[in-house]
């Protein structure tokens, strides 16, 4: 992205943007203009921008012209009075306005869609039955093992504002039959 002139060049979307105006201009055009703004205030030679966009293909300087003469239209400069985009008669073009980068806008970074759990601890309603306690245990440090390793969740055992609030944990009552 550039500003040249009054006017920011958005590359990765073919367009000009002054204010609230917005101008579309063909992919070509926008190449060439940010070339141009890379070499602002050098002369760029019909046969340098023929190289350069159209590579081969059986083009004369009317390729050029037109698409200098799109670009002038787009920027809304005159080319007998230029502002932008000076002619050099049977040599090529100069930029003359200003041209620099364009301040970039701060990148935030992407925002994480994680979910977080918070595995509450499970206690045994039979008081004394250390089996039953073991398993209750157990039963919590693998529930946010699995959770964790399938790489859906981030766990936390014991850590969640809920499990500070509820230091009884979740009820597990054993039927033995």
């Amino acid at each position: 992205m550039c500003v040249i002139g009054e006017w920011t060049v958005r590359p990765e979307l073919d367009r000009l943007e002054k204010g609230a105006e917005t101008r579309h201009i063909v992919p070509r055009a926008t190449d060439m203009l940010v070339y141009m703004a890379e070499r602002q205030g050098q002369l760029v030679t019909n046969e340098e921008l023929l190289d350069a966009f159209w590579r081969g293909a059986i083009s004369g300087d009317n390729a050029v012209h037109k698409t200098v003469a799109g670009l002038r239209r787009a920027l809304g400069d005159d080319p007998s009075q230029p502002s932008y985009i000076q002619t050099h008669p049977k040599r090529g073009y100069r930029l003359i306005a200003p041209a620099r980068p364009a301040a970039a806008a701060p990148r935030t970074a992407p925002v994480a869609t994680s979910h977080i759990v918070g595995v509450l601890p499970f206690v045994a309603l039979e008081d004394g039955n250390t089996e039953l306690h073991s398993f209750a245990l157990g039963l919590a440090e693998e529930l946010v093992s699995w959770l964790g390793e399938a790489g859906l969740y981030r766990c936390s055992q014991e850590r969640s504002p809920l499990a500070s609030q509820h230091r009884t944990g979740i009820p597990l009552h054993w039927d033995r039959k």
